[in-house]
């Protein structure tokens, strides 16, 4: 079985880890970056990364309405509650708004 040992901060290689990865330490780890416009044209299923432009995490997975179809979708931006994705079309005053 072949290792990889990091003694500094960074992996000048792109390593292919098969199994789990174990990150110790208490800085934190640090994901891909970039605008809406800069996402993969055609990245792999399970994709994660910060979206500078909305300010939220998202990933890449299967559309949950069309499993035909890929889809970007958001993780949520660190907030405690985030209600921006919610579409309000069709809701009036008084209507009562429920999710899990």
């Amino acid at each position: 079985m072949s290792r990889t040992v990091v003694t500094g901060k960074t992996i000048a290689t792109n390593p292919n880890i098969q199994g789990n990865a174990t990150f110790t330490g208490t800085e934190g780890l640090t994901i891909p970056v970039g605008s809406t416009a800069e996402r993969p044209t055609v990245p792999a299923e399970g994709v994660i990364r910060y979206n500078a432009t909305t300010g939220k995490f998202e990933g890449y997975s299967k559309d949950p309405n069309n499993l035909a179809q890929t889809i970007w979708g958001s993780l949520g931006g660190g907030a405690l509650l985030d209600l921006s994705d919610i579409d309000e079309s069709g809701l009036q005053d008084g209507n009562l708004l429920k999710w899990d």
